[in-house]
């Protein structure tokens, strides 16, 4: 049963299933015997499913999970199914944690944020007015000088 608000319909973009490696048609529903499936896969039909997307044309892949598990995976199996000059941009949106501090196991700075570095440096448009939209920020005063002369010695 589905969340109360939450209903299923078709895809409004393209979509390509990872059970299948086919574009998802528009009148198959993405309910809960799909996702069961898709989870249910050994082994999803993932050369299908990069062979679909280089078929389409796709020039950029965002990986939305919650690791970078298929970044390099998705790179090595296109250049192995179209070649080298193919490989679109593969972005991950999200780092899985070494640590309880927040550093990302592949040693980068960060998940959301390093993807729209990423997408910037590969040449894509990025709305900036809009990445941290709805954030309240606040100016804080730092000293100019490190310490600005003044002791900050433990005193025994």
């Amino acid at each position: 049963a589905a969340p109360d608000g939450v209903s299923s319909g078709p895809p409004s973009l393209t979509l390509v299933s990872g059970a299948s490696g086919r574009v998802v048609a528009t009148d198959e529903t993405l309910d809960a015997a799909y996702w069961h499936q898709r989870t249910a896969e050994a082994a999803p039909a993932f050369e299908n499913c990069v062979g679909t997307l280089a078929g389409l044309g796709v020039d950029v892949v965002v990986e939305v999970s919650p690791d970078a598990a298929l970044r390099t995976t998705v790179a090595e199996a296109w250049t192995a199914a179209v070649g080298e000059a193919g490989s679109p941009v593969v972005l991950s949106s999200l780092r899985r944690l070494s640590d309880g501090e927040g550093t990302p196991a592949d040693g980068s700075r960060g998940g959301f944020v390093q993807a729209v570095a990423e997408a910037c440096e590969a040449g894509l448009p990025v709305s900036f007015a809009g990445l941290f939209a709805g954030e309240t920020r606040r100016r804080i005063s730092l000293p100019g000088y490190p310490f600005e002369r003044r002791r900050h010695w433990i005193r025994s």
